[in-house]
């Protein structure tokens, strides 16, 4: 399944509010892990697309993802348009919209960011694939 669909401004229903992007970027903690209930792929093959800069990314959810990153480096709270693909068992979803950085962590070498301002029809392609990873 093949998804590529252009930033569609003004879209954003389904985009998950601050208060909740702000409890993601305590992902770290064990209190914030024990919060999370959104599964999570970690067996991943994918890459997001930063800045004109591709990452292999090293997780992602229905509202965000993670990626390994020492010299990307962002305020709290910024928003940056973002090109993301993911392949899986019956071919490639990708999408652009924009993710809100949720961490940026240049001595763990990791970023996160949430899914904003994406297409409705991008929010049910990622809805699909968990849904079809749970299932198993």
């Amino acid at each position: 399944m093949t998804n590529e669909t252009a930033l569609h401004p003004g879209e954003d229903d389904t985009a998950p509010d601050l208060a909740g992007v702000e409890e993601t970027a305590e992902a770290g903690t064990a209190e914030s892990t024990q919060r999370r209930r959104e599964l999570r792929d970690f067996d991943v093959t994918g890459e997001v697309t930063i800045s004109e800069r591709s990452f292999p990314l090293k997780d992602w959810s229905s509202s965000g993802f993670g990626i390994d990153s020492c010299d990307l480096e962002f305020e709290d709270h910024a928003r940056v348009p973002i090109d993301f693909s993911v392949t899986h068992s019956s071919g490639t979803l990708s999408f652009s919209c924009k993710a809100v950085i949720v961490r940026s962590d240049t001595i763990a070498c990791e970023v996160a960011g949430a899914f904003v301002e994406m297409a409705r029809e991008d929010r049910v392609a990622v809805a699909a694939y968990f849904d079809a990873l749970e299932e198993g």
